[in-house]
């Protein structure tokens, strides 16, 4: 059994399938990249709601250190001070890296593809007659695209997510340390 491309498809195609199934493939697959986009962006959410618990505990913690703050000794400022530092920074990195895993993209294909909106035909245009081959080589166009948008995102998140450790362990650490104060 060897896989051929055919010129409406430069996808390698199970020579056993018949076009209809080829398509389904296709969209099946184009249904799994889509999930995995969506994974990402759930995972951003994740994040964030630890982000905001993290940050919440940080801010009421401020509050009672706050008179700790004006009578401690020089040694347990400076820990303080960048254990602090460092969890904002990381805030910061963090937040960039998880609005570049949510932000739009938009990915226009060369010529019509009726499975990507940016590249849908115009709703005037007059409707084209496709194949399914036709249309699997369409399918397989988007599928493309949305595999490296799925990197992209979860690139993103696995930042984002080196950097909410950095954060968590700045946390604790100042904790540590004002509770000491």
């Amino acid at each position: 059994m060897t896989a051929e491309k055919t010129p409406t498809n430069p996808h390698r195609t199970d020579p056993e399938l018949s076009p209809g199934e080829e398509l389904h493939v296709a969209l099946a697959t184009l249904s799994s990249f889509q999930s995995a986009t969506s994974q990402a962006d759930g995972k951003v959410g994740t994040i964030v709601v630890a982000h905001a618990g993290l940050t919440a505990l940080m801010a009421t913690q401020i509050g009672e250190i706050r008179p700790v703050l004006g009578s401690a000794a020089f040694p347990v400022l400076v820990p303080l001070v960048a254990t602090l530092a460092t969890f904002l920074v990381a805030l910061a990195i963090c937040w960039w890296y998880l609005i570049q895993a949510i932000r739009p993209r938009t990915v226009p294909l060369p010529g019509a593809n009726r499975f990507s909106f940016p590249s849908r035909p115009r709703p005037d245009a007059p409707a084209a007659a496709t194949g399914a081959r036709e249309q699997c080589a369409q399918v397989w166009e988007v599928v493309g695209v949305l595999a490296e948008i799925a990197v992209a995102k979860h690139r993103y998140v696995a930042a984002a997510i080196g950097w909410s450790a950095v954060m968590l362990i700045s946390a604790v650490g100042w904790l540590a340390i004002a509770a000491l104060a």
